[in-house]
């Protein structure tokens, strides 16, 4: 992620929203995004605040969403397609809701908080490692739209908590420990099917936070018997118990 192209876009964006509200969403469409949340919401918060709503992306309930929309007649809303500068679209927001039902590490959060925009999501997946619950945002459960509704008029009625929380987001985006964070949570992902060779990677990622050689080196050893060590009880543990092998001078899958 370009962290610069964010930065360099906010210098430009011109905002005149005419007294309205943004609040945007960015996603694939698909059903782990909870796409009837998010109608949801902008049916509920319509009627409480004056707003224009965005939608990004495309993807399998694109028609759903579209389709919900015009069944509860809600207006100002825009389906912006697939975009790769949504930067462009974010610096006009003033709220990004993300209700998913799961999510791994919360790129568009991410986006929409170097953005400079208040992000109110789940508490699934990664998410509360990005989005800082009563200071760059909010969380609650996935399903809970009402608490949602809530979050979304309190700060947005409120300039000054509405500044406060943008500014947190773009201050808590820029730290070295958020980044570290997030950089661990792709590494793991990433690590999962390389097995032991998974472990390798945490040298160059050490490295460039100014860690020690030798220390580098040492971690990733240990991280690499912890998935070796992980590893071989799922081998046993699936082959001898799930799937009953009973080979000759085995256990389970390991030979």
């Amino acid at each position: 992620m370009d962290l610069d192209k964010f930065k360099t876009q906010l210098l430009r964006c011109n905002v005149d929203n005419e007294n309205y509200k943004v609040i945007t969403h960015v996603s694939n469409f698909r059903p782990v995004k909870n796409i009837r949340g998010v109608i949801e919401f902008f049916e509920k918060i319509s009627k409480k605040i004056k707003c224009r709503f965005k939608l990004i992306g495309e993807g399998p309930e694109l028609e759903l969403a579209k389709q919900l929309i015009n069944d509860k007649n809600i207006d100002n809303v825009q389906f912006l397609g697939n975009t790769q500068e949504v930067e462009k679209e974010l610096c006009h927001s003033d709220l990004f809701i993300l209700p998913s039902k799961t999510e791994s590490f919360g790129l568009a959060a991410l986006e929409a908080m170097a953005s400079k925009v208040v992000v109110i999501s789940s508490n699934s997946g990664g998410l509360p490692e990005v989005n800082v619950h009563g200071e760059t945002g909010y969380l609650s459960d996935y399903n809970d739209i009402n608490t949602m509704v809530g979050y979304a008029e309190r700060v947005l009625n409120d300039e000054n908590k509405l500044n406060e929380a943008k500014k947190s987001g773009a201050e808590v985006f820029g730290s070295d420990d958020l980044i570290k964070n997030i950089s661990g949570i792709i590494i793991g992902f990433i690590s999962v099917p390389l097995g032991i060779g998974g472990g390798s990677l945490m040298v160059p990622f050490m490295r460039t936070f100014g860690y020690d050689i030798r220390k580098s080196i040492g971690t990733a050893a240990a991280v690499g018997f912890l998935i070796a060590v992980s590893g071989t009880i799922t081998m046993i543990t699936g082959g001898k118990i799930i799937d009953n092998i009973n080979t000759p001078f085995s256990v389970g899958y390991i030979n």
